[in-house]
């Protein structure tokens, strides 16, 4: 299935800065399974999840115009990244990745092997200020 113009048009503009934080080791087990297309047959994974490490977020490149639709959203996206352990393995998947943001249009494509899971980001609030419903 093809993205509608309006997702492509999310998409495009989600671009995050990392931010070193010193968080706490939550020591959390769980499982993990791939939504993507690409990575559909990677296998479930069973993690841990240990400490923060970064905080993720939304940024604007060269004060380019994000459409008001898709910038309230996008600046709602906070990604606390967590340092994972697990002992599932994985067969190296070759990638190939392309900026979709049009600013970076120029870069080439990249080379890319997925060879495990490391870290995970997830949803985060940045002091209790959560997306506003909907």
């Amino acid at each position: 299935m093809i993205p509608s113009r309006r997702l492509a048009d999310f998409i495009e503009y989600v671009d995050l800065a990392c931010c070193k934080i010193q968080g706490i080791n939550v020591n959390f087990p769980f499982v993990l399974t791939q939504l993507g297309p690409v990575l559909s047959g990677v296998p479930a994974h069973k993690v841990n999840l240990q400490n923060s490490r970064q905080l993720w977020v939304p940024v604007q490149k060269q004060n380019q115009a994000i459409p008001a639709s898709v910038l309230n959203i996008v600046r709602w996206i906070d990604l606390e990244k967590f340092d994972l352990t697990t002992t599932t393995t994985i067969t190296p998947i070759q990638l190939k990745l392309n900026p979709i943001n049009p600013l970076l249009a120029g870069l080439p494509s990249e080379p890319a092997t997925i060879g495990g899971l490391l870290q995970l980001g997830v949803p985060a609030a940045e002091n209790g200020v959560t997306p506003p419903s909907a």
